[in-house]
Formats: C-alpha cells, structure tokens, sequence
C-alpha cells in the first residue's frame, strides 16, 4: 500500500471500510501529502502484519481527529514520521500502541504544533535506536509523559525536544543515555523550561552538542557537573541566548576534542562568573562569538586556553559591557584571520594589553574596539595591519583614549578605512 494515496492533495475524505489490509506488510507513507483531508475511517485497517508505517499521515494537516485505537502494531519496526505535520491534531490515543518491534521513531511527532500533551508511558521503546526529531516543533505541548522510556538502545537523540516552546519542565531522570552519540539541539528552543534535571545523563560517547541548550531562555540553572564531554567535537551555539542562566558549572568538561566553540556562550545575558580555567581548546579553530553579550560577566580566567588553530576570533567579547579587565597574554592569534567587532561594547574595560597579539594573518578590524568608552589605555604597538583590507570604525567611540602607537600600521591593502 505504499504511498496509494500521496499527494493526492484535494482529497477532503476517505471512507476504506472495504479494504482488506490483513496481508499487508508495509504502509509507509499512505496518505502523506493528502493535505486536504479532515476525515478518514480506518475502523476496517487490519494492520497485524504491517511492519513499516514512516510518514503514513505525514503533513495530513487538516486531520483534526485520527482514531486508529485498532491498529495492532505489534510487529511494526519503523514508525520515523508516522505523524510528522499534522498541524491540526490536537489529541492522539496511542494506548493501544505495541511498539516492542520499534527500530526507530525519529520525527514521529514532529511539528504537530497543535498537540497539547502526550501519554506514551506505555511505549515499549527497548529497542528503538533513532528518536531524533520525535517531538521537534510540538510547539504547544505542554506534557509529556516518558516515564517508562527505555532508552538503553538509543543512538542519537538530535533536536528530540527542540523548538517544544510550551514545556515548563521535563523528566528524564529514567534516560539511559549511555550509547548516545548525537545531542545536538536536544532542548534548542525549549523557551519556557524552567527546571531541567539531566544529572542521570552519560555522555560519555556523545560527539556533538551542538546547539544542546540554545534560546532555552527561562533556565536560570544547569548542573552539568557530571557531564564526560571526553569525546564532543561541537559545541557551538550550545548555550547560546540562555539569557537567564545566572549559574553554570562547566569545570569538569574535557574539550580536547572540540573544534568549534561559536557562540557557545552567546547572549547568556545574566551569567556573572564562568570558570574555564580547564578547558583544553588545542583543536578549536573557531571562537566567533563565544561570549558575545554576555553583559553581566566581570571576569574571565582564559589562562589556559590555547588558540594556536584559531582562525575566527570575530565578536569574540563583542557586548561584554561588565568586563573590567581582561588578560590575553597566553593567545597565539598566528592564524587568526578574522577580528572584526572583537571588543566592541566592551564599555567597561579601562585597559587593554595587547603588544603580543600577532596580526599577521588578519584581513578584517571593522568595528574591533568600537563603543570602549571607557577605554584609556591601549597597547596594540605591535600590530602588523599589511595585510588587512578594512577597518571601519575600528576606534570609534573609543571617547577617553588618550594616546595610542599605530608605528606598526600599514594600510596599503586597506580598501575601507
């Protein structure tokens, strides 16, 4: 029966009392695509030998009431977007669901904007590995239930609750995470969660965390205490805009292996203190906005950070209104190419050593110190510009900077000044 009805987009009801589907073994994508459809009797669908139903309603989106309470899905493996873009379903009884069999149910629910709370505490989910997407863009579901989620087999779990904006809290205190490789985006979006225990989560074999808590803006606390990120690659964006985080403890992570660190810590606006004093970043090569608007931080211990293999320090600081000093005697900005709006904003800082950053390889300073309106002191005498090809406002509103050494300033290759 796959895809019998897809796409069939003018379809506004189906009446299949007469089919026989007691033989049928696959289902997948049935009616995906009939987005006209508001009524549809499945009372006769046998569905005992079905083992594949992906993307059967995908994008039904005007299918406000679905009953499929007798489905026997007893032997179904792959149910990965099952339902993904019924806009219009409000409710959904899965109490009947058997999902022993279940190999993978990614984007099963996804962008059912309409749901409002889900019972799946009878899900079977012991040998499921794929769950990425499942509730991604549920946007007003505000309860779900998994508590009997077993998650021994799980894989990956990307963007598995991302852009679920009605959550206010969630359990998953019975995760197994321990085969996990995938977390990126796992609660991106998620702006009304306002209490989030992961302290059970192993990550001992995720690789990517990308985007995990980003614009997760109602979250004033995380204690990832007992995270093991020994082998994560990725981290940009991973607090990005977590504007009421008052408090991380990050002490613990192992960042050896990562290289990108953009935005990672990006507009969290209410951090005061960030302790980073172990973080190995060897591997970065990207370190664009890493703190950018982070407005409340008054210090950064940076001691240890080697940034031989940075090439992107752009907006690194830019927004940093609170930081009184800053010492980046240990940065090896050899191959840094991009510096543009690296301090700008930074109204607090007072003085500025910079007489061993390397400049080298620079070809972009626009905006590098613009709005340092508090900025008296400026040491960037050893700066080599040959190379660089613009600088737009680079000193602008720089208002109490008495003095400043450009003997080193060479703007042959300077397009824009």
């Amino acid at each position: 029966m796959d895809y019998i009805f897809s796409g069939c987009s003018s379809l506004v009801s189906l009446d299949l009392t007469i089919f026989n589907t007691d033989k049928i073994n696959y289902m997948n994508n049935v009616f995906s695509d009939c987005t006209s459809l508001v009524s549809l009797n499945l009372s006769s669908f046998i569905t005992l030998s079905v083992q594949n139903m992906e993307q059967m309603f995908k994008n039904c989106k005007k299918l406000k009431n679905l009953d499929i309470s007798k489905f026997d899905t007893s032997k179904v493996k792959h149910m990965g977007g099952l339902f993904q873009k019924c806009s219009s379903l409000d409710s959904l009884d899965l109490s009947n669901f058997n999902t022993s069999n279940l190999y993978r149910n990614d984007y099963m629910f996804s962008e059912c904007i309409s749901l409002k709370s889900l019972d799946l505490s009878n899900f079977d989910t012991s040998s499921i590995h794929l769950m990425e997407h499942i509730f991604q863009g549920c946007s007003s579901l505000s309860n779900i239930n998994l508590s009997n989620f077993n998650t021994k087999s799980l894989k990956t779990m990307s963007r598995m609750f991302a852009q679920c904006s009605s959550l206010t809290s969630l359990a998953l205190s019975n995760f197994n995470t321990s085969s996990v490789t995938h977390m990126d985006d796992l609660f991106s979006g998620c702006s009304n969660l306002t209490y989030l225990n992961i302290s059970n989560f192993d990550t001992t074999k995720v690789e990517t965390m990308y985007e995990m808590f980003k614009e997760c803006s109602s979250i004033t606390f995380l204690d990832l205490s007992n995270f093991n990120t020994e082998n994560v690659k990725r981290m940009g964006y991973m607090f990005y805009k977590c504007e009421l985080l008052n408090y991380l403890d990050i002490r613990n992570f192992k960042t050896n292996k990562v290289s990108s660190m953009y935005f990672m810590l990006g507009n969290c606006l209410s951090l005061i203190s960030l302790d980073l004093s172990n973080f190995e970043t060897s591997n970065v090569n990207i370190m664009t906005g890493m703190f950018e608007g982070c407005s409340k931080l008054t210090y950064l211990n940076l001691s240890n950070f080697n940034t031989t293999r940075v090439t992107r320090m752009e907006s690194l600081f830019k927004g940093c209104s609170s930081l009184i000093s800053l010492d980046l005697s240990n940065f090896d900005t050899t191959s840094v190419i991009l510096m543009q709006n690296m301090f700008e904003k930074c109204s607090s800082l007072v003085s500025l050593d910079l007489s061993n950053i390397v400049t080298s390889s620079a070809k972009n300073m626009d905006y590098m110190f613009k709005d340092c309106s508090s900025l008296i002191y400026l040491n960037i005498s050893n700066f080599v510009t040959s190379s660089v090809t613009s600088m737009k406002y680079m000193f602008y509103n720089c208002s109490k900077l008495v003095s400043l050494n450009l003997y080193n300033f060479h703007t042959k290759s300077n397009i824009y000044l």
